[in-house]
């Protein structure tokens, strides 16, 4: 949905962005972008970093033009001299709609998924219209720092019906943390099975 090409100094070169609003084939170009300068991940690939895992780096950015995934990667020239950066993009509304369908399952549509950023703030949700449901700090810091022995819950409520929802790390290559996501289920599911689901366990 995105794709920067950035020069060797991290300045966006140009600019290739999908309009959500538009058709699939509907883009805006721009140029002059200095916000990746500023970027950490972006910053590695300038740096020429490499490890076991390779020269390409993921990370977050929120921006003007929305909440988006990159990952980052270096353009060399035929002498293999760093000359640039190409990130490619894709959106946090996509993501997340994406991942409930493929990886909950088209069927599953009582699931929702929602992704929060690093201070708990909402990026982006499957829940609709949705009240507040940002995350408090102090719950944020318990999750990243009980990340390895427990998982998370809490319930919340989204066009008035009740949820619970399981929250783990966000993580990018190598386990680097950048948010959170949220697993939510409708509490009457969970705790009041239909007749169907009844007889389903009876006989199972």
């Amino acid at each position: 949905e995105a794709i920067e090409i950035l020069d060797s100094k991290g300045k966006a070169l140009i600019s290739v962005r999908h309009i959500p609003e538009g058709g699939r084939e509907s883009f805006e170009y721009s140029k002059g972008d200095t916000i990746f300068t500023e970027v950490e991940f972006v910053q590695k690939v300038l740096d020429q970093s490499s490890d076991e895992q390779g020269d390409k780096f993921a990370g977050l950015i929120q921006a003007s033009w929305g909440n988006y995934l990159y990952v980052a990667g270096p353009i060399t020239d035929e002498d293999n001299q760093l000359i640039g950066v190409v990130l490619v993009g894709r959106s946090i509304p996509t993501m997340i709609q994406e991942a409930r369908e493929v990886l909950l399952g088209k069927e599953n549509s009582l699931a929702h998924i929602s992704i929060y950023n690093y201070r708990g703030k909402t990026l982006g949700t499957t829940l609709g219209e949705a009240d507040n449901i940002d995350l408090p700090e102090e719950r944020v810091l318990r999750i990243f720092e009980r990340q390895d022995y427990e998982s998370q819950m809490r319930f919340l409520i989204a066009s008035e019906i009740d949820y619970r929802e399981i929250l783990a790390p966000w993580e990018v290559r190598g386990g680097q943390d950048i948010g959170l996501v949220g697993v939510a289920l409708a509490e009457s599911f969970l705790v009041s099975p239909g007749q169907q689901t009844q007889v389903q366990i009876y006989i199972l």
